[in-house]
C-alpha cells in the first residue's frame, strides 16, 4: 500500500471514530432529564410511530396502525413542582415553543392571593410572575414566530361584588403586560373560556366564552378586529340563542381559513344536557349536536386535525366516564375512553390533543384513584396510563405534543397545593451525519 493510500485509510477510520463518538455523546446527553431526582417511571408510552413511519389516515379516521420500530420519547415521565409557594395551580393552560427545546409556558390561578399567575421555564429553573388579580379562569396561547410571546385571556374576579367580573385579554410586552377588557360586569367567563390566536401578523385573538347574565345565559364568541398588534375594536358575537344556557366548557380552534371552530356543553332547561360544536360559514354561526346520550359534554376540548376534521374530548357524567368523538364525512361518532368516576373537583377536566398524524392523545384526572392519567389511540384501541399518583394530583391538566409528538401536561397537585408539569423528554436527537469517501 502507498503512502497515500496509508493516509487516507488513517484518515478514513479516524472520521469513523469522531462520528461514532459524537453520535453516543449525543445519545447520553438526550437521556439526561433537568431533574432526574424527580422522574417518575410509570412505563412507556408504547407504539409511537417513527418520523420515517409517518401516514396520514383517511380524512375523519380515529387513528392509524402505529409502528413499533422506534419510540420517539423516553419511557421515563419527568415531574416538576413549577410553583408551590401558596395554593397555585388550579386552572391551568400550557402551550409550547414550536422548537426545542419546546419551551413551556403556563397560566394559572393563585388562590390564596386570588391572582392570575404566569410561570416559564429558563433553562433548568422555573420562573413565575404575577399578571394581575383574578385569573379564576385562565387560557393561555403563544403567538407562533419568535419570541413566541404569550398571551392570556382570563377572568379577573378580585371585586367583593359577585357580578363585577372582569373578561380580559393580556400580553406580555417586555417586562410588562398589555391587558385589554371585552367585557365587564356580567361574570362572562363563567364556566370556562378558550383562546387562539391567529397565525400571521397581527395575530388576531379569538376567544369563545360563556356569558351567564340573565335572559342572555349562552356562548360568545369575540375577537380583536384591528390591523395593528393588541390593537383595535373587539367584535362580541352571539353563536347561540339568548336563553339556550349554551357554552360551559367551551373549547375553540381556527381553521386554515382562521374561521372559529367551538365545542361546548348546552345545559338546556328541558334536560337535554348535551355535547354541541359550532362553527362560523361566511357572517352566519351552525352548529350540531354531537352527543345525547345522558349529561355529556362537561369539560369538552377540541382539536382540528391536518384535514380540518373536529375532534372531542369530553366527560359523560351520566355514567362517570371520559369520551371522545370525532366527525367522519357528515356523522358524528363517539366512544368511551376510560372510567373516571366522579370528582369533587370543578374544572378536573379533559384535554385534547392530535400529534402530527392526527392520533388522539387525552389528559385527564381520574377520580376513582385521583391520579393524572393520559390516554392514546393505537388504531382501534385506547391504552391508558397513569402519569402520576403522588397524593391528590390531575385535575385542571392541560396538554401539549411537542413536535416529536410527545407529551406535555401541567396539573394541580391538591394534596400540596401546587402547580406541576410532567413530560416525556425525546428519546434521540440526530446529529446530520455526513460521509465522504477519501
Amino acid at each position: 500500500m502507498s503512502q497515500s493510500q496509508t493516509t487516507k485509510q488513517c484518515v478514513r477510520l479516524v472520521g469513523v471514530t469522531v462520528i461514532a463518538t459524537a453520535f453516543l455523546v449525543a445519545v447520553l446527553l438526550t437521556l439526561q432529564t433537568r431533574s432526574p431526582s424527580q422522574a417518575a417511571s410509570s412505563g412507556a408510552i408504547a407504539n409511537r410511530a417513527s418520523i420515517s413511519d409517518d401516514v396520514l389516515p383517511a380524512s375523519g379516521a380515529r387513528g392509524k396502525v402505529l409502528n413499533t420500530n422506534m419510540s420517539r420519547c423516553s419511557s421515563t415521565w419527568v415531574i416538576e413542582t413549577v410553583d408551590s409557594t401558596g395554593d397555585v395551580g388550579k386552572s391551568t393552560s400550557l402551550a409550547l415553543a414550536p422548537t426545542y427545546p419546546y419551551i413551556p409556558h403556563i397560566s394559572y390561578h393563585d388562590v390564596t392571593s386570588d391572582n392570575l399567575k404566569y410561570a416559564w421555564l429558563s433553562g433548568a429553573t422555573w420562573f413565575s410572575q404575577t399578571v394581575d388579580s383574578g385569573g379564576d379562569t385562565t387560557s393561555l396561547a403563544l403567538v407562533p414566530t419568535p419570541p413566541h410571546t404569550p398571551c392570556i385571556s382570563y377572568c379577573e374576579t378580585s371585586s367583593p361584588n359577585f357580578w363585577d367580573w372582569l373578561l380580559n385579554y393580556t400580553c406580555r410586552n417586555g417586562a410588562t403586560w398589555i391587558t385589554t377588557t371585552l367585557s365587564s360586569g356580567m361574570r362572562a367567563g363563567l364556566g370556562g373560556l378558550s383562546l387562539a390566536l391567529e397565525p400571521t401578523y397581527p395575530f388576531t385573538p379569538h376567544m369563545s366564552y360563556y356569558n351567564p347574565w340573565g335572559t342572555i345565559a349562552t356562548l360568545h364568541h369575540s375577537y380583536l378586529s384591528g390591523t395593528i398588534w393588541m390593537s383595535g375594536t373587539w367584535v362580541h358575537e352571539q353563536v347561540e340563542p339568548s336563553g339556550s344556557h349554551a357554552g360551559t366548557w367551551s373549547s375553540l380552534a381556527l381553521d386554515s381559513n382562521n374561521s372559529p371552530r367551538i365545542s361546548y356543553y348546552i345545559d338546556s332547561t328541558d334536560g337535554n344536557d348535551d355535547l354541541k360544536y359550532a362553527w362560523k360559514n361566511g357572517a352566519t354561526w351552525l352548529s350540531d349536536t354531537v352527543d345525547t346520550g345522558g349529561d355529556v359534554g362537561w369539560y369538552t376540548s377540541l382539536a382540528l386535525d391536518s384535514s380540518g376534521n373536529p375532534h372531542i374530548s369530553y366527560l359523560d357524567e351520566t355514567n362517570d366516564v371520559l369520551k371522545y368523538a370525532w366527525l367522519s364525512g357528515t356523522t358524528w361518532l363517539s366512544e368511551t375512553v376510560d372510567s373516571v368516576g366522579k370528582s369533587v373537583w370543578y374544572g378536573w377536566g379533559t384535554s385534547l390533543a392530535l400529534d402530527r398524524v392526527n392520533v388522539p392523545y387525552i389528559s385527564y384526572y381520574n377520580a376513582i384513584n385521583r391520579d393524572l392519567k393520559i390516554a392514546w389511540l393505537d388504531d382501534t384501541v385506547w391504552i391508558t396510563e397513569t402519569v402520576d399518583s403522588e397524593g391528590d394530583v390531575g385535575p385542571f391538566s392541560s396538554l401539549a405534543l411537542d413536535q416529536l409528538g410527545c407529551p406535555h401536561i401541567s396539573y394541580y397537585d391538591a394534596t400540596n397545593g401546587d402547580l406541576k408539569y410532567a413530560y416525556m423528554p425525546p428519546l434521540f436527537n440526530y446529529l446530520p451525519i455526513i460521509l465522504k469517501n477519501y
